[in-house]
């Protein structure tokens, strides 16, 4: 291995998952590299203080601009009569039991809906009213992230993110749903799970985009390391710019200022 591979798999090397030849190889430079090895060293040191750092805390606003933000988007799912129908069917139950008793009898509703379905040519089902069956699962499988996404109780909304899940193709409500999670969340476990529930999407080049300005307006090192691991891996080299950008601030982050000039050298070498 050479000095400039060694750079790029420290971040594996650290995590444990590099592979085994990988890792022998990487540990035979280090015994021969004086260099590398004081560096590698130096990165395990920071990589166990950056645990140890207070998260940055949010602002008292943060909750509620959140908040805003959501119901934004739910306004926009609710604008049209199927939604409007699911909503009123809902709301009461909503307003007196928990999140969770709501999710299940969203289940046992939607198993009614398909075994409609599977019935559908013995029943006389027609082909209209099987496409507002799946428009009406889908508004509500929205709402229900939705609304589970508002509660008070960060597991809750961790399962909310958990309920992507129900999506096979999530429309721009729920994609919304989920950068607004982790642009605003007060919650930097729940802030977490929101990027690696896009990762899963990372295939759209709006989430690409969003991903890269989400990036510049985080404070928490965490949050940052973990969008330029997710950043880098994509091969996106229309970070560099964002990446640069970051380097430039007086008060960033050791190992943030690190991945980012690791992650510069790794975009620019692609081709």
């Amino acid at each position: 291995m050479k000095c400039k591979q060694i750079e790029q798999c420290v971040p594996d090397y650290f995590a444990g998952e590099l592979e085994k030849d990988k890792k022998a190889l990487f540990e035979k430079h280090l015994k021969h590299c004086e260099n590398c090895r004081k560096e590698v060293e130096e990165l395990r040191i920071l990589c166990d203080d950056i645990g140890k750092l207070p998260d940055a805390q949010p602002g008292g606003e943060l909750r509620s601009r959140f908040i805003e933000k959501i119901d934004a988007i739910k306004t926009g799912v609710l604008d049209n009569q199927t939604g409007k129908n699911i909503w009123r069917k809902l709301l009461g139950y909503w307003k007196s039991h928990p999140v969770l008793r709501a999710a299940a009898m969203l289940i046992l509703f939607l198993s009614g809906l398909f075994s409609g379905y599977l019935l559908g040519e013995n029943s006389g089902v027609h082909n209209g009213e099987l496409t507002l069956m799946r428009a009406e699962i889908s508004q509500l499988n929205q709402l229900v992230m939705l609304s589970m996404l508002q509660q008070p109780s960060p597991s809750s909304r961790l399962q909310g993110i958990n309920w992507i899940d129900m999506f096979d193709q999530p429309g721009e409500p729920v994609l919304d749903a989920l950068i607004t999670t982790l642009d605003f969340d007060p919650n930097i476990n729940v802030r977490l799970a929101s990027v690696e529930a896009l990762l899963r999407f990372a295939y759209i080049d709006k989430i690409r985009l969003r991903l890269m300005e989400s990036l510049e307006k985080q404070e928490s090192p965490i949050i940052q390391i973990a969008l330029i691991d997710l950043i880098t891996t994509l091969e996106e080299k229309r970070a560099i710019d964002v990446f640069q950008r970051m380097l430039m601030k007086e008060d960033l982050d050791t190992m943030v200022r690190y991945k980012l000039e690791t992650g510069i050298v790794f975009l620019q070498s692609i081709t």
